[in-house]
Parts: C-alpha cells; structure tokens; sequence
C-alpha cells in the first residue's frame, strides 16, 4: 500500500510538472505580440486543460491511497493502545498480587502500583511491603 502511494505521489507531482508547464506555454503564446494565430492559442489551450485534467485525476488517486494508509495507521495506533493497555493491567495484577519479583521482570521497576494506578500500596524490592 505504501509503495502504491508513493508511485501515485510521483506521477501526481510529475502531473502536476507537465500543468505547469502547459499553463506556462499557454499564458505567454497569450501575452506575445504579435498574437499567435487562434488555433494554435485553442490548442495550447486544449493541451493545458488536459494537463489539468491528468492532474486532478492523479493527485485524486493519490489523495484517496493517502487517506486509506492514514485509517490503516489509526487502526494500528487504536490495536497498540489497546494491546499497551491490555499489558499495562496484567502486570499491574501480576505485581499486585505475585509482589517485587513479578514487578521488577515484567514492568522494568522496583516497585508496584496498586491496580487502581495510584503509588497507595508499593512492594519495594527486597520488602514486605507497605
């Protein structure tokens, strides 16, 4: 998916190149004196609205794989907190409730929170606890 975004954000950007660039044509033919003949003017004119157009529908496309990737990566971030949160509540039993060593291996700290996440009833390493 990301490959596919970024193949559409560079032919999105070179869309965009080749508009500019046809709008450039286009509005210095119109400004030059003498003035080019009509159908050279409906022409650089035809050309520049279907550089748009190529545009428009790139960067659309581009637009819609960004948003894709961006509800993707929200579902990750919702999946991570809520895993963080899982883990986050069973170390906390695990410490309340097995003391100091549970604590010290799965949280990476000398002490316990209680299960309401307040420091009310710490087991420091080495302690009864208090």
């Amino acid at each position: 998916m990301l490959a596919e975004a970024k193949e559409l954000h560079s032919a999105s950007t070179a869309a965009s190149a080749v508009k500019t660039a046809a709008l450039a044509a286009y509005t210095q033919a119109k400004k030059a004196k003498p003035r080019p003949p009509l159908d050279e003017l409906q022409l650089l004119d035809d050309a520049q609205s279907k550089a748009t157009k190529a545009y428009n529908q790139h960067y659309a496309a581009f637009r819609s794989a960004r948003q894709k990737l961006e509800k993707e990566y929200d579902i990750v971030l919702k999946l991570k907190a809520t895993l963080e949160s899982e883990i986050h509540i069973e170390s906390t039993r695990a410490c309340y409730f097995s003391r100091e060593r549970t604590c010290a291996r799965l949280r990476g700290k000398d002490f316990c929170r209680n299960p309401l996440g307040t420091e009310g009833r710490t087991f420091q390493l080495g302690s009864s606890g208090s």
